[in-house]
């Protein structure tokens, strides 16, 4: 395969890593590829990168998608708020451009995600902990007139969130690797789009009923707060406690009488 013809990619590439003061080697360890020789071929135009790796190396070089691609009139700079290639419509392939477009976005949108699925499995680990405390020391909430905090149902909504978190993940890699194909075809794009839409309703969904539990056990732990710091209420807790004691005892006391009883009348019952 000649090699005469190279891929605008591989000059853009290499200029802007120039320009950023990058060895191949800093520039591999960034963006998450193997070694300098990955970025080597994909200067000289043996290999291009996927869609993900190409983003990644855009935003480290702090240069536009479009311009790594060598489309005409592209700036090279992303704009300020965002690394989404300007659609250029003299471009000779306007449906590439406009698929690298929508991969910008989605691409942001994944890493959005990302963080959103740290954030959760970080808030699931703090939640086992609170179920593990309350095993381990368990609060009598009959005696303050409360009921049960409701860690069950913060951990039910949470683990739906996380799994349909993970599953529009899934989705929106599938359809940045469809995007980043030189024909991805509209068809199965737009089936992919659809699957990403129905997704990202069902987030919405879970992460609203998640939410709205984490706000009752927030509103449970400051009654639980308030009534540890009231005096009136921590002497019901203790004359419910102490009521409770006192019950158990009494039926302790009572199955005890009913066994001497028993034990004193052997022949009870027999024939």
């Amino acid at each position: 395969m000649g090699t005469s013809k190279r891929s605008p990619l591989a000059s853009r590439l290499r200029e802007a890593r120039a320009q950023a003061g990058l060895t191949q080697d800093e520039l591999a360890r960034r963006v998450g590829v193997s070694g300098r020789s990955a970025i080597g071929k994909y200067e000289t135009g043996e290999r291009e990168p996927d869609y993900n790796t190409l983003a990644k190396m855009a935003a480290v070089l702090q240069v536009s998608v479009a311009f790594l691609l060598g489309e005409e009139g592209a700036e090279q700079k992303p704009s300020p708020d965002q690394r989404v290639p300007p659609f250029n419509p003299s471009a000779k392939n306007q449906a590439v451009a406009v698929f690298h477009h929508v991969g910008s976005f989605l691409f942001k949108v994944l890493v959005s995600y990302e963080k959103l699925l740290a954030e959760l499995q970080q808030s699931r680990e703090h939640l086992e902990a609170d179920l593990a405390e309350e095993s381990t020391h368990p609060v009598s909430w009959d005696a303050f007139g409360m009921n049960e905090p409701p860690l069950q149902v913060v951990q039910a909504c949470l683990d739906a969130t996380i799994e349909a978190v993970t599953e529009r993940r899934s989705q929106l890699r599938a359809l940045l690797e469809l995007l980043a194909k030189r024909d991805p075809g509209r068809v199965a794009i737009q089936e992919l789009l659809d699957k990403v839409g129905a997704a990202e309703q069902s987030v919405v969904a879970h992460l609203d009923d998640f939410l709205s539990a984490q706000t009752r056990l927030r509103e449970h732990h400051v009654q639980y707060l308030a009534k540890l710091n009231d005096p009136a209420a921590l002497d019901q807790a203790r004359f419910f406690l102490k009521r409770q004691v006192d019950d158990a005892q009494a039926n302790l006391d009572d199955a005890r009488s009913k066994q001497d009883a028993a034990r004193r009348k052997p022949g009870k019952g027999r024939k």
